[in-house]
Formats: structure tokens, sequence, C-alpha cells
């Protein structure tokens, strides 16, 4: 409705600049002097300080939340934690965009929906309905407002500080565990768990257990090393119980051993009267070992990258070593590099003549990846043998699971291809202790004819990793799906 012709002259009387008289000249003059005095070198620093400590504490901000983050997905380890991260980010770019540029995005869509409108059948091929159903909600939680991000209480409880582990032993202990100790370190979220009443204490690397031992023992049984709750690093063991052409008494043979875990392996080469070398990457988990599980603390430890020092060796032709043992963590989170064609030749080399080597690998049996490994080591040493810790699920029980994940050794030999075969142990090797006497000598064996070795010069080199990169998910999965029925899940998202 038009204005009525008075109104519009008010309105643009109302509107014109003020008449140029004395008084609102002076009165403009009072105001530019007062923006004089206030647009003043100070002024203009407390504003520039401003705008700096604002955008220095929203860094701040996102450099703390990126590591709340990574402790609250410990749980997962560092591959589940980030097998979901790329759809965030993507969804968060997206939406970030509309809100910028929502005018263009609603032409964009308008576009879009006209286009589909005669095709709906392709929205379907696109986006199955669940996909589309995530995908909505993250956006919706992206794009939703951000202050949560100021609440200190989450980055307080995610700390490693005294007050957290004892507010977190309170929920723990609920659950009949509590937490020894915790750190984080080079290769991850290292923590020590013991349950009150089973009695027994576990090393964690992210989503991997490094291994374990039994806190109390009944009266009168002492074992010489601690006893281990897991079968497959006594098994490791049985390395010494190869036989070879010429026994080497223990007090002359030399050892390497690559990951230190708990210690059990080269604690019992240790006190068995080997010299033996343990090479670890994370000082941490050693410090643990020694600390938390009856690692003597006067063995040979060498805090380095075991790549490095495993060609350093294999060029000093005075270092051989009668037994190496290689057991670092894996299932889906183990180091490529220590696995490929050029790490196990170093180690090769760097083994005595009559020398033999046992490689512990977990992993699901049916994955192509799993055949790879199996193929390297097989391209490089000529006799071995491969043991699983269980014995072989029924083809039912396969179905069910999907999977057959698995912790497996492989003993071989250095440059022999005489048969792998063990002698008999004596109650010596044993160590007092029954975990031992019960699985030290390996039981189920691999054939084989149960993988797919057809192709032997498909190797793993250090150039050429992607195929075990792309499986390295899916078997983590595998791995923590093993893990939650190692400890209960409820202690996992607490721990």
């Amino acid at each position: 409705m038009a204005k009525p012709k008075s109104q519009r002259r008010e309105a643009n009387v109302n509107n014109a600049s003020p008449p140029l008289t004395q008084e609102n000249f002076e009165k403009e003059l009072k105001e530019l002097a007062k923006r004089a005095k206030e647009e003043t070198p100070f002024n203009h620093a407390v504003e520039w300080a401003g705008t700096t400590v604002r955008a220095v504490v929203i860094l701040a901000l996102a450099a703390a939340s990126s590591s709340v983050s990574q402790l609250t997905l410990s749980p997962v380890g560092v591959d589940g934690g980030t097998a979901s991260t790329a759809l965030g980010i993507g969804c968060g770019v997206s939406i970030g965009g509309v809100r910028r540029h929502w005018e263009v995005a609603v032409g964009a869509w308008n576009s879009i929906l006209c286009l589909l409108e005669d095709n709906v059948s392709l929205v379907c091929e696109c986006y199955t309905e669940h996909q589309l159903q995530v995908r909505t909600t993250v956006a919706l939680v992206l794009a939703g407002p951000a202050r949560g991000i100021l609440r200190p209480p989450g980055a307080i409880k995610a700390a490693p500080s005294p007050w957290a582990t004892q507010a977190l032993n309170s929920s723990l202990l609920a659950q009949d565990y509590r937490l020894i100790a915790r750190q984080d370190s080079n290769t991850g979220y290292i923590s020590v768990l013991e349950s009150v009443s089973s009695k027994f204490r576990v090393l964690r690397c992210d989503h991997s257990l490094l291994g374990g031992i039994w806190t109390m023992q009944q009266p009168g049984y002492k074992p010489v090393v601690g006893e281990p709750v897991y079968a497959i690093f006594t098994m490791l063991e049985a390395v010494r119980l190869i036989e070879a052409p010429v026994s080497v008494p223990d007090s002359e043979a030399q050892a390497l051993v690559i990951g230190a875990g708990i210690g059990t392996s080269p604690g019992a080469l240790m006190a068995h009267g080997i010299n033996t070398t343990i090479v670890e990457i994370d000082p941490v988990v050693l410090e643990y070992a020694v600390k938390y599980f009856d690692l003597a603390p006067n063995h040979h430890a060498v805090i380095d990258d075991a790549v490095h020092y495993a060609a350093k060796v294999a060029n000093n032709t005075a270092q051989r070593y009668d037994y190496i043992i290689h057991d670092v963590f894996t299932g889906g989170a183990e180091p490529i590099a220590l696995f490929t064609d050029e790490f196990l030749r170093n180690l090769h080399r760097a083994l005595k003549p009559d020398g033999v080597i046992a490689i512990n690998y977990a992993s699901d049996l049916l994955q192509p990846s799993t055949h790879l490994i199996i193929r390297t080591v097989l391209a490089i040493f000529p006799s071995c043998r491969i043991y699983r810790e269980t014995a072989k699920p029924t083809a039912i029980e396969l179905v069910a699971a999907g999977q057959d994940f698995t912790n497996m050794v492989f003993f071989c030999r250095a440059h022999s291809e005489a048969p792998i075969t063990f002698r008999e142990p004596v109650e010596r090797d044993y160590l007092r202790s029954g975990a031992r006497k019960a699985y030290l000598v390996p039981k189920h064996e691999i054939l084989r004819e149960e993988f797919d070795l057809k192709d032997v010069g498909d190797v793993l080199r250090a150039n050429n990793t992607a195929m075990l990169e792309e499986t390295q998910q899916k078997s983590a999965v595998g791995h923590w799906n093993v893990m939650r029925t190692v400890v209960p899940g409820k202690i996992w998202e607490l721990w």
C-alpha cells in the first residue's frame, strides 16, 4: 500500500542531512576529536592483542581437542579410531560451505532435484537408506553450535593425571579391575591394567595387548620367571628346542629379540643364561615391562627402530645370533616395514649358519594379506614350519565367525633345508612354570596346502606395501573384536 505524500515528505526530511549550523559544526568537531583520542597506538595494540589472543585460544582449543579426541578413541586404537574420520571431514567441509554460501547451495540443489525428478532410481543407486541417514546425522551434528569445545571436563578427565586416574579407577573397580599406570608414548597409548579377582595383569598399546602375567600363585609354586597369561609367548621360547647339527650351550648362545612386550620371551632366554639383546622402539613399554612385569633390569636393551638396527647388524659380520625372536604387535596395527622382504633378509643375514628364528604374526588366515606375509617369509628362509596358537576352527565355526583370526608363529632355519624338528623338553626348559609345561611345545601346525602359495615371487617389499595397508583396517576390526573377548568391552571403554 503506497504511503500518503505527507508521510513521504516527512520521511525525506527525517533522512536528510542535518543543517550546516554552528552548533552542528561544533558537535561534529567534538566527535572527530573524540575518535582521534580513542584511536591511539595503545588502543590499536589492545585491539590487535585481543584479536591475536582469540585466534591463539581457538588454535589452542583445536590442538587440545585433537589430543582429547585421540585419548577418547584410544580404546579402539589409531587404526580403528581413524577408520571413519574421512566421512566426518568430508561432511564437515561440505556443511561449512553450505552455511557460508547457502544461496548458491539452494540454487544448486534446486537444479539437481529438477534433473533427478524423472530419475529417482539414481538416488537409490548412489546412497543406500542407512548411509544417507548416517551422513545426514553427521552433517547436522557438525553444522550445530560448537560451544561444547569450551567446556573443560572432557579434557580434564582424559589427561593422565593422578586425579583423573583415581576417578577412572573408581569406575573400573566397580567392574573388578584397576588401572595401575598409563602414559602416551611414541607408539600409542600405553597402560597397565589388573584384574582384582582373577589376579592377572596386562600391558596394552592402543587396541593391542602386548602380554600379561598372573599376579598370584598357589603356595609353594615359584616359577623362575613370570607366569604368562597367553600361550603364544611361551610358544616363542620353543626356538631353543629346534634341533641343530651342533647344539650350542645356553651360556654360549646369543639371542636377539625384536619387540620387548612385557618381557616374557627375553626374560625366559635370560633365565636360561643366554646373552640376550632386546630391541624396542618404545621406552615406556620397556619401562613398564621392568616395573610391572618382572623383566630383569640387567638386560641389554637397545631403544631404536628395528629396521635401522637390523640393517646395522646385518652389515656387522662380527655380530651374529643363534636365536632371533621377532615379536612385534600385529593385528591391523603392525609396523609393515618389519615384515618386508628387505627387513627379514637383514634378520636372515644376522643369524649364524645354524641359527633359527621365530616370527610371531597375528592376522586373519582368510585374508590375502596374510598369504602375502607367509610367501615373504618362505621366500627367504629355506625350511619353516608354522603353528597357530589354538586349534583350527571347524567349517561351521568359520562360517559363523566370518574370519579365522589367530596368533601364529613361524619357526625357520637360516640356511639349512633340513626339516624343523623339536627336541623333547627337559624339566629345566619349563623354568618351573605350569604354562610352559602346557604350551612350550607347538601343537597346532598350519600346513602349506592351506595357503595360496602358487605365486612364490609375490612378496612384500618396502616400495610396495599397498596391499597390506589396504587390509589393515579390516584386520584391525577383527583384532579389536578378539580383544573384546579377552578383556570385557566395558573395561576397554573405561580403561
